[in-house]
């Protein structure tokens, strides 16, 4: 049995086996997290006492000059003597519902796109408590754990989630393919600091990729449900036109909340002077007003100034990135631009053949 003494907590931990993280979280001291895998960087801690065995991480998370000077990250450490740490956030907000175990049920399941399936849970016992724009961690049986974010309003008595499906991907395959109403799943949540805030009172601009329309949808929810006059941004971005999904329910929001703005930009085309385009892929007409191109580009030119306007971001890493730092050029402050970056997780693919790109995107599924 080791000792974890952590300079912001009045009590030593004990740990006989498990992490730095694990052990604080298992005795209730509010450690600041997220990811738990090496890739967000959240829950680093400088080291000021005793050894540790350090796995494996990103660089982006903890860089050899951190470890150098005796930084490490909670989530990836265990305890080799007694220690002595300090996390390292200072400006990070935690959520206010600690992350807790739960059993759910599926309810239903809907392809609602040519890549996307819509998943609804039924929580067993008292519904998951969450913030918007928060995810938890999935787990069907043997298969590996996967993150997803809600859509769904908190308190709603259904848990909706979009599963992006990708062929060669294990879990999102398992989901789109073998899962049934009335199979069980279990939960691990909530996680993400991507929640929204309720002092952002005046406009709102929320970016989404993909799938990443799920925690935007959970906070245009929740946002409109508070205050409904609030003047809310929306850029939601997609491949191609086969590859939208809540489009109608986006539409009935817009119809329902003029003050709500609603981007649908495909960034498979490039912008024409025609009204209508050509859908390579399905010989369809595209209507005028999607918008066309990258979505931190089409944003950025409807807009002089984002000073004081908070950002939300959800996508895949590099979307993110490009709209973080747009909105940074146009004025977005870094403390108002909440966004939950998921990264690949390893040992996901399946065995089936096929080339390095395909297996490789089924790590993100």
């Amino acid at each position: 049995m080791k000792q974890i003494t952590i300079e912001q907590w009045p009590h030593p931990v004990e740990v006989s086996k498990g992490t730095i993280l694990d052990a604080a979280l298992k005795a209730g001291v509010p450690y600041p997290h997220d990811c738990r895998s090496g890739e967000c960087g959240q829950c680093k801690t400088q080291l000021v006492q005793g050894e540790v065995r350090h796995d494996p991480c990103l660089a982006d998370a903890l860089s050899s000059e951190e470890r150098k000077n005796g930084l490490v990250l909670a989530c990836r450490c265990q305890p080799k003597t007694d220690i002595v740490v300090c996390w390292q956030a200072t400006d990070v907000q935690l959520p206010i519902f600690a992350p807790a175990s739960h059993r759910a049920t599926v309810h239903e399941i809907e392809r609602v796109s040519r890549s996307v399936v819509r998943l609804w849970l039924t929580p067993d016992g008292a519904p998951m408590k969450f913030m918007a724009g928060q995810y938890a961690r999935l787990r069907i049986g043997d298969l590996p754990a996967r993150s997803y974010s809600m859509a769904n309003l908190p308190g709603t008595d259904l848990l909706e989630f979009h599963i992006a499906h990708l062929p060669e991907g294990v879990v999102s395959d398992h989901i789109a393919q073998h899962l049934q109403p009335g199979d069980a799943v279990h939960l691990e949540g909530p996680f993400g600091t991507a929640y929204l805030r309720d002092e952002h009172e005046g406009p709102l601009l929320a970016v989404a990729g993909g799938t990443g329309l799920a925690p935007i949808l959970a906070i245009l929810r929740s946002a409109l449900s508070r205050r409904p006059q609030q003047v809310i941004h929306l850029y939601y971005g997609v491949r191609e036109r086969d590859d939208i999904h809540a489009e109608e329910e986006l539409g009935w929001l817009a119809e329902a909340y003029p003050n709500l703005q609603v981007h649908i930009v495909l960034r498979g085309f490039a912008q024409t002077g025609n009204r209508q385009m050509n859908d390579s892929s399905t010989g369809s007409y595209i209507p005028e007003t999607y918008r066309h191109g990258t979505l931190h580009q089409v944003f950025a030119a409807d807009f002089d100034s984002l000073a004081g306007i908070p950002l939300y971001i959800a996508g895949s890493p590099g979307l993110v990135e490009a709209v973080r730092e747009m909105g940074i050029v146009k004025g977005v402050s870094p403390d108002d631009i909440h966004a939950d970056v998921f990264r690949a997780e390893p040992g996901t693919v399946s065995r089936s053949k096929g080339n390095l790109v395909k297996r490789f995107m089924s790590l993100l599924s």
